[in-house]
């Protein structure tokens, strides 16, 4: 009679949440290994289970996004999240998330050529008009990614050079960026383009002090609601 080999137990991705093929169940949009989640790399593995496996990439975003919550000074952690937004061609937030784990690990060179690559996506956006440009450049510096707001806000200046809330916006951002000379040429152009701006006058007073304790007052590039904004 023949020799029966022994049964291989199935290959698991991590012993501890998933075997590979495996549909694990979900409970409220949340993997059910995120019970047992204690460290950075378990949200990773869960992320991965569901992007490759499952193929659910915005279960797997979110699984990351919870684990970034949980652990944020975790740079591969960060990198990752940041690669699954990249993939998901939500660049804003790929960059600011990239930029984070590059705070926390300069040295990661895998993480410095995506960010390049998401940067280069930016230079590559066009614009009709510059309302769109502007409504982009507020989406970028809302999701932290400002120094790619600052290009975007510097493009539109050169495309739509007569668009006085382009300028404001970009002179407020660096006053943010603490670049005061290059904002109070960009402030100034935003004056000659309308004298009458209340905002921009802020901004003016606001450079001609000596010091700066609060640049609060010079943040109201644009009223809330206005149909600029999008």
């Amino acid at each position: 009679m023949p020799k029966l080999k022994p049964r291989r137990s199935p290959r698991r991705i991590n012993a501890k949440f998933a075997v590979a093929g495996h549909r694990p169940p979900t409970t409220n949009g949340r993997h059910s290994g995120e019970k047992g989640a204690s460290k950075p790399h378990h949200y990773i593995s869960i992320a991965k289970d569901l992007r490759v496996h499952d193929r659910r990439p915005g279960e797997a975003l979110e699984a990351l996004k919870r684990g970034v919550e949980k652990f944020p000074e975790d740079a591969l952690l960060c990198s990752t999240l940041g690669k699954s937004y990249f993939f998901l061609d939500q660049i804003p937030e790929a960059i600011n998330s990239l930029e984070t784990s590059l705070e926390l690990n300069p040295d990661d060179q895998k993480t410095q050529e995506l960010l390049q690559r998401a940067k280069r996506v930016v230079a590559s956006i066009e614009f009709s008009t510059p309302e769109e440009c502007e409504a982009t450049a507020k989406r970028y510096k809302l999701i932290g990614a400002r120094e790619a707001s600052l290009f975007l806000l510097e493009k539109g200046t050169i495309i739509f050079p007569d668009y006085q809330p382009l300028w404001l916006q970009f002179g407020q951002s660096l006053i943010f960026a603490n670049r005061r000379d290059e904002a109070a040429t960009a402030i100034d152009i935003a004056l000659d383009l309308d004298p009458e701006d209340s905002a921009a006058i802020r901004a003016k007073a606001f450079l001609e002090k000596p010091t700066a304790n609060n640049l609060e007052s010079t943040t109201s590039a644009v009223p809330t609601g206005n149909p600029r904004c999008g």
